[in-house]
């Protein structure tokens, strides 16, 4: 049985909560409160965005793929800033994160293939698209069974 992931949903999370670690490393919080939170919570945004990556990356007949695949490609953006500002010492100056490092820079490395990826696969997606006159599938779906209704009026 296969399930349905709603993708949309899931990204506009992840994106919330990079957006709150991101909001969080620009105040003086104290190490010993939430160093270990905000580390976990970086590993589970890597987690997730990889995981979404896979699914949509495997995925062939996902309606709307090239938009959540465009939701999927700023999150990791996100994601990717936020680590490289973390590994230049530029934000969450209250925060120790050094041991931490050698595990944020394999991160970093995995979402900037990942995003690269993303970024051909949407160019490509668009170079496809620009050359001719395309239907959607749902638009194809539409008018195939509205023949077969016209057809049976005869």
């Amino acid at each position: 049985m296969t399930q349905y992931i709603h993708y949309e949903a899931n990204i506009f999370m992840l994106n919330d909560l990079l957006r709150h670690i991101q909001r969080s490393l620009k105040i003086d919080i104290d190490n010993d409160y939430f160093l270990e939170k905000i580390k976990s919570d970086l590993l589970f945004s890597e987690s997730k965005l990889a995981n979404l990556y896979k699914s949509l990356k495997g995925s062939t007949l996902q309606l709307d793929k090239d938009q959540y695949l465009r939701h999927l490609y700023k999150s990791k953006n996100l994601f990717i800033e936020i680590v490289e500002s973390i590994l230049n010492n530029s934000s969450g100056r209250s925060l120790d994160f050094s041991d931490f490092f050698p595990r944020l820079k394999e991160a970093v490395y995995e979402q900037q293939y990942e995003y690269n990826d993303i970024g051909d696969m949407l160019s490509q997606n668009n170079d496809e698209g620009s050359g001719s006159d395309q239907i959607s599938q749902a638009a194809l779906m539409f008018l195939m069974f509205r023949e077969d209704d016209t057809e049976e009026e005869e």
